[in-house]
């Protein structure tokens, strides 16, 4: 690693009174939690989510459901990638 970035670490970890083996498992670990959290969590936008919400408080008839799978329409199924 570039001794610039090595000293940057090192004086981080030095910052906050730890040693340089504790800083860099600290941080590493850390960056795995956001990683997790990321995947974790689904972010919607806001008509997305009422939109979402608004299906589970009102779920359709299952005569609804059927019609929008069997729904085809010329110019919608040419560009189909099902």
């Amino acid at each position: 690693m570039p001794l610039e970035v090595y000293e940057r670490i090192a004086a981080a970890a030095q910052t906050i009174g730890a040693t340089l083996n504790q800083f860099l498992v600290q941080s590493a670990l850390d960056k795995a939690n956001d990683i997790f959290e990321r995947e974790r969590v689904i972010t919607l936008s806001s008509r997305a989510a009422e939109t979402f919400f608004g299906l589970i408080e009102n779920p359709p008839d299952p005569i609804q459901i059927h019609h929008a799978r069997t729904f085809s329409h010329p110019i919608i199924d040419r560009f189909s990638l099902c």
